[in-house]
């Protein structure tokens, strides 16, 4: 059942990226490489990935082939919480409508605050702070929440 989600959450968004560079829209990738240094919870698996097939090949598709496996906690480096992560019978990620990722976003951006103190966090202040700057509303808009910490990755 996961299996069959990944694969259509891929497609999907293969057909979104597609669509969205004939609309001229941006998309914006937050997320940061798995590899041996991704940061995990000390009881958590670290990533591996193993290079199963890599050399020619004899079939008629193609003469070269080159597949990996890989392993991962969930819950390491970039991912998503569902709120059946933390709330009991809520729904999991492979539930999550894929259209939910898409959509209008706006950055609130605390790294000042946050430069002044490891402690700081968004409030609802920056939140009306934001909307008042901008005269904009943020109904219906995913919010971007950027503090500053991401350059620290890995640190």
């Amino acid at each position: 059942e996961m299996k069959l989600f990944y694969v259509l959450l891929f497609t999907f968004l293969s057909l979104q990226f597609t669509n969205a560079r004939r609309k001229r829209k941006t998309f914006i990738d937050m997320t940061y490489v798995y590899d041996k240094t991704t940061l995990r919870y000390p009881i958590f698996r670290k990533f591996k990935i193993e290079k199963l097939v890599k050399g020619p090949n004899k079939d008629l598709v193609t003469e070269w082939l080159q597949y990996e496996d890989f392993s991962t906690s969930t819950h390491t480096g970039t991912h998503m919480d569902a709120p059946a992560h933390f709330v009991e019978g809520e729904i999991t990620v492979d539930k999550i409508p894929a259209h939910s990722f898409f959509g209008k976003a706006a950055v609130i951006d605390i790294t000042r605050k946050s430069s002044l103190s490891p402690d700081a966090v968004a409030t609802v202040e920056d939140v009306m702070n934001w909307e008042r700057t901008t005269q904009r509303s943020l109904n219906g808009t995913i919010v971007l929440l950027n503090s500053g910490w991401g350059h620290r990755w890995n640190d």
